[in-house]
């Protein structure tokens, strides 16, 4: 007796990737899961900055991921035992910022 590929079986569900660049990345791209090769746009790698920022303040937190609607950004804090969530303000926010500052 052989085993039929063809036929109903366990079906493999891939698991979305959890870690916080590639899922930024996706975002960037504005990857949809189960999208297509060929329909993907591509983020050009080749671009290098203008400006840095450095030294930048950080909570003390573990960031983790962000909402299925990618509003709100996730976070425990550095003990685990507080959640804290951000809302993202898009890189006009940054652009904001940067604004005020005196370029070198």
């Amino acid at each position: 007796m052989e085993f039929d590929n063809s036929g109903p079986g366990i079906r493999v569900q891939k698991i979305p990737a959890q870690n916080l660049v590639v899922r930024l990345f996706h975002r960037e791209i504005h990857r949809k899961p189960r999208q297509h090769e060929h329909s993907n746009r591509y983020f050009y790698q080749n671009i290098t900055p203008n400006f840095t920022v450095t030294n930048v303040q950080k909570p003390p937190c573990f960031l983790r991921k962000f909402s299925p609607d990618g509003r709100f950004l996730i976070a425990f804090s550095s003990d685990q035992t507080s959640i804290e969530i951000y809302r993202y303000m898009g890189p006009s926010a940054a652009a904001d910022l940067l604004h005020w500052c005196e370029v070198v």
